[in-house]
């Protein structure tokens, strides 16, 4: 228990999953105890460090292993409070390693033995959940009392999502044009010189109209020479949804990383010739999708992930940076002069759609009849929430004069399926065109 309590004050802190007790620290002990010392060392180091991934993987989530070692650049840029948490787990893991030996010289083989078979017997018949929404997979873990971290992290790292970046062969296929094509369609020099677009997580379109119509109220108060809305058919995962807005393409893998070639036809990449800043802005970290990689050739100057900030909070429907915590980034961005382009895939909008990231509740599901306690619900919440505070930071001076245009990724990905279609169209995604009002300007007076 004293092995295992470290990693569970850890997870509270930080707000994760862990197991109460972790089976392979129990192997560990019995090895030691039997005066296999080297091997419960070795293997100890090993338990501790993958009861470790489990943890980081939750926060952080890394398609690969190399990508762990990117994000550790970071840690010397991280706020006081990440680099105390990195120097506590450090030494944690240390104190844990020598913890452990000394309690396998000190117990009884006979003991550690009885210790051990408790645990598995435990472990075997303790009820796993049947909720699909815990299945293990490559950022969420399922917590019985007893489990064995070494393969909770094994079972993370064969999500068959994974596979997806596995894979070699052509990359890209021709897609569909998105929203973005009323700025696609036109001679480069010809549209507005201050564009935003932003894809929402999980943007679908909901079969009852006016609970879009609820959804999108706050954009429509917003003083507006264009607003325009409709409905894209599109079935895919979110790159698909960012690639069919940026580029046109689809993507056949996941596997983008030491893709050098394809993106000459992007959007940004013909704004940023036209002589447009461009950036773009993602509360995960940059790892996810290869975003660090494939964003620089499809034509952006500047990219904003989760490591590149000092953020005042972490989010959790998916491990990043709060949707409304970046609003204010628009500002900085649309405040400089000259021609601008900033592109945004939002973040907290994403399966399970977690209620903890709710600031404020602008949307009430009974009125809808969509029960309290379903998937829908949540991410109806979770959606007013965001465009209440789009709309309140799309009134600012900076955002004057900017042609926005805002669009689903993909229809929401839920395990109710029934509930699914019964709420959703299956494979749509709505959009809004907003181009704000510009900047009134004041006579000036001759001397």
């Amino acid at each position: 228990m004293l092995l295992n309590v470290g990693f569970l004050a850890v997870a509270h802190v930080v707000g994760v999953q862990r197991t109460w007790l972790n089976l392979d620290y129990a192997v560990a002990l019995a090895l030691c105890a039997f005066g296999f010392q080297a091997l419960a060392a070795v293997l100890g180091l090993l338990f501790l460090l993958a009861d470790t991934l489990v943890l980081v993987s939750q926060l952080f989530p890394f398609p690969r292993i190399s990508d762990l070692f990117y994000l550790l650049k970071f840690s010397a840029f991280a706020s006081t409070f990440h680099q105390v948490l990195i120097f506590g787990v450090v030494a944690l893991v240390a104190a844990k390693l020598a913890g452990l030996l000394i309690a396998g010289r000190r117990v009884k083989p006979l003991s550690a033995l009885i210790v051990l078979n408790l645990l598995l017997v435990t472990h075997f018949l303790a009820p796993l959940r049947d909720d699909e929404s815990y299945k293990s997979n490559y950022r969420r873990i399922q917590t019985p009392s007893v489990v064995s971290q070494g393969y909770s992290l094994f079972t993370m790292r064969s999500s068959s999502f994974l596979d997806f970046f596995k894979d070699d062969g052509n990359e890209f296929k021709p897609g569909a044009a998105g929203a973005s094509a009323a700025w696609d369609a036109q001679v480069v020099s010809k549209v507005q010189d201050r564009l935003l677009l932003l894809v929402v997580e999980s943007w679908g379109t909901p079969l009852n109209e006016e609970i879009e119509r609820a959804l999108l109220m706050p954009l429509r108060q917003i003083p507006a020479t264009v607003f325009e809305t409709g409905h894209i058919t599109f079935n895919g995962f979110t790159i698909d949804g960012e690639l069919r807005e940026l580029c046109r393409l689809s993507t056949l893998n996941f596997n983008l990383r030491d893709v050098e070639t394809g993106f000459e036809s992007c959007l940004p990449m013909r704004l940023q010739a036209a002589g447009y800043k461009t950036t773009v802005m993602h509360g995960a970290t940059s790892m996810m999708y290869d975003r660090r990689h494939w964003y620089p050739r499809a034509g952006f100057d500047e990219m904003i992930f989760f490591e590149d900030r000092v953020w005042p909070r972490r989010c959790y429907s998916f491990p990043g940076a709060c949707d409304l915590d970046m609003l204010p980034e628009m500002d900085s961005f649309f405040g400089q002069p000259g021609k601008r382009f900033m592109y945004w895939l939002t973040l907290n909008t994403h399966a399970p759609y977690d209620l903890r990231d709710l600031r404020t509740d602008h949307f009430n599901c009974m009125t809808y009849g969509i029960g309290e306690d379903t998937e829908s619900c949540r991410l109806l919440k979770l959606q007013a929430n965001f465009f209440a505070g789009l709309a309140q930071q799309l009134h600012s001076d900076a955002m004057k004069g900017v042609d926005v245009i805002i669009v689903g990724d993909h229809a929401p990905k839920m395990m109710n399926r029934e509930e699914k279609a019964v709420n959703f169209a299956m494979d749509s995604v709505s959009w809004i065109r907003i181009r704000t009002q510009e900047r009134s300007v004041s006579p000036t007076t001759e001397e």
